[in-house]
């Protein structure tokens, strides 16, 4: 039997990491590369030509969104699962509508991940329990929402905009002059109403498009006692992280900053609130 062919693009090494050993705990998944952000991702579709390419969308630099536009005005056959923290309608009307075919969050990832690599490998739509509100209402890519009326391109300058990068910078990522990317911004604004890059930031944090603590790293690993044990400040990474511990011989801990699960490798599975 052939083994699915997988693209892990994550911008946390420490989440590929977690995921990688998720996937290849299975005998028909094979992770063949990881890419950190979206022009990674983008480069490593061209060169590896993957079965299934698990996207994350919310990453320095270029997004999963405009990753996954890029891989498919190449290749409209490409298969992209993302996994996310925005669990909201605004990320998953934009990710259907551009043409990718799964969206399951990074909250279920570890229990569903294995089953919707498979489904979307096999081309059929995978959407994750926890988005199906959203999928039931769902509506084209124009309606309620003011994000609806951007274009994939408007989208994404909204987006980085939003995490605090400049023109220069956003040029720079997309790779687009800055006078281009000016006329971008003025089309965003027109469009949104809004006046000010402030209210560009407000308006995406309130849609849940960025979060205010986005970007948080996991802390460095401590040891005592023979125990590993690793802090994490952002509950994005704490699933990846603790499926990291679980596969290391090592006994090990993950602390974080919102809860506190221990998992001690040689003793029986056990979660400690």
């Amino acid at each position: 039997m052939d083994r699915i062919r997988v693209l892990l693009t994550d911008d946390h090494e420490v989440v590929r990491a977690g995921y990688r050993r998720l996937l290849e705990s299975t005998p028909d998944i094979s992770v063949i590369a990881e890419a950190a952000d979206g022009e990674e991702a983008y480069r490593g579709y061209l060169e590896h030509h993957p079965d299934v390419v698990v996207m994350d969308l919310s990453m320095n630099g270029v997004g999963g969104i405009e990753a996954s536009r890029r891989i498919l005005s190449r290749d409209s056959a490409a298969r992209i699962l993302v996994f996310s923290v925005h669990e909201n309608e605004v990320f998953l009307n934009r990710a259907l509508d551009s043409g990718i075919l799964g969206y399951i969050s990074k909250r279920s990832a570890s229990r569903v991940m294995i089953e919707a690599v498979r489904q979307v490998a096999a081309g059929k739509l995978y959407v994750g329990q926890e988005m199906m509100p959203f999928l039931l209402k769902r509506t084209p890519a124009t309606g309620a929402q003011p994000v609806s009326e951007l274009s994939p391109r408007e989208f994404e300058v909204f987006r980085l905009l939003a995490d605090s990068k400049s023109v220069n910078e956003i040029a720079e990522l997309l790779n687009l002059s800055p006078k281009t990317v000016g006329h971008h911004v003025t089309s965003v604004k027109n469009k949104l109403g809004i006046t000010s890059i402030a209210g560009i930031t407000r308006l995406a944090i309130r849609l849940g498009v960025i979060s205010p603590d986005s970007g948080k790293q996991p802390r460095k690993l401590t040891e005592r006692h023979g125990i590993i044990t690793i802090n994490v400040d952002s509950t994005t990474l704490r699933t990846s992280t603790i499926l990291l511990c679980l596969s290391s011989s090592r006994p090990c801990t993950v602390r974080g900053s919102a809860s506190e699960s221990a998992y001690m490798l040689n003793e029986p599975f056990t979660h400690h609130r």
